[in-house]
């Protein structure tokens, strides 16, 4: 879970954190104390995660950094260290709010609160839920990051349907469609006028609807796994598909998945459907239930719910009563 400055609570909030009562429930904040009454240059500066625990109860751990003379050094001081880790953040593509820790360790390194031991260890908390800021072994994992580095690439999702190399249909395929010539903010136009493509089979499905609905997982999964998790920050797009395509074929040489060169006529054939992919019948590996009955099996709803959320997740997905093969209203007939 990443954690993103809040300017109006001037604090991070974890972003998939559920809030509760108008309060997040997860959140990291830079706060300051005085320590002495009697002593108004001693102020303690910390930074305390607070979260909610399952019965609603708010939770805090405090880690104390640095001691300052007076409250607007506290505040001069925050202000220096959010800045400093907005830089770093982006200059050494890791996560802002880990950039502040970094910053923080080390003031209480300096401020003798604690040991350069604290400096080989990721995160700063131990209580609460855990995230990237949990405290923990360094490892080999990579740091949450602050934003992906790839090539600019342009592609999309396409399905269409499979048969077998004597012509016998297998199923539909969802499929990524990569435009080597083509750049990413190009426009539809350029788009359908491409002539050199690169496909790659990506998950095997039974019907159009259930590949309709394999879409719409797969750009969620690029929209959102794709983007937070730090193991993806240095892939291409294409090399995340790659990893993700059921199947695939892999060159030994280049260290990659193989995608099928399409050009020209064959391409544009393809594309409307005119010429469906061939696929060994060998490879042809569909789940054994689609994915929507797998949903209400693991998940089921009275019949008359089911329907309608059937009904619904169609609309969603823009499938058609005709598109579905397997649909019982294609025996209906109203003439």
């Amino acid at each position: 879970m990443r954690a993103e400055y809040d300017p109006k609570r001037r604090s991070y909030v974890g972003e998939e954190a559920k809030w509760i009562g108008g309060e997040p429930g997860v959140e990291y904040c830079l706060v300051v104390a005085e320590d002495d009454e009697d002593n108004p240059h001693a102020w303690s500066g910390g930074l305390e995660k607070f979260w909610y625990d399952a019965k609603g109860d708010l939770h805090g751990e405090l880690f104390t950094f640095a001691t300052y003379e007076s409250e607007a050094a506290f505040d001069a001081d925050v202000e220096q260290i959010l800045q400093e880790a907005r830089t770093v953040s982006v200059k050494e593509n890791i996560d802002e709010f880990l950039a502040v820790i970094d910053i923080i360790k080390q003031r209480a390194v300096a401020f003798g609160y604690e040991t350069d031991t604290i400096d080989g260890l990721e995160g700063l908390f131990e209580g609460g839920p855990e995230d990237a800021y949990t405290l923990r072994d360094m490892g080999d994992e990579p740091r949450l990051h602050d934003h992906v580095e790839c090539d600019a690439e342009c592609w999309y999702f396409h399905v269409a349907p499979v048969v077998d190399r004597e012509a016998q249909p297998l199923g539909w395929g969802l499929f990524a469609v990569h435009l080597p010539e083509v750049l990413p903010d190009a426009s539809d136009a350029e788009v359908r006028g491409a002539s050199r493509a690169r496909i790659l089979l990506l998950d095997h499905l039974h019907t159009k609807a259930d590949a309709l609905v394999a879409k719409h997982g797969f750009e969620y999964f690029m929209e959102a796994e794709r983007i937070d998790n730090p193991e993806y920050a240095y892939m291409n797009d294409t090399e995340v598909l790659g990893g993700a395509a059921l199947g695939a074929e892999w060159d030994d040489n280049t260290h990659m998945v193989v995608w099928q060169d399409c050009n020209g006529k064959a391409l544009q054939d393809f594309l409307a459907g005119a010429a469906p992919f061939i696929y060994p019948r060998e490879k042809w590996q569909p789940r054994n239930k689609s994915l929507v009955d797998g949903f209400f099996e693991q998940h089921p709803q009275p019949t008359w719910l089911e329907d309608q959320l059937r009904a619904a997740m169609d609309a969603q997905m823009g499938v058609d009563l005709d598109d579905d093969e397997d649909s019982p209203w294609q025996a209906l007939n109203l003439e």
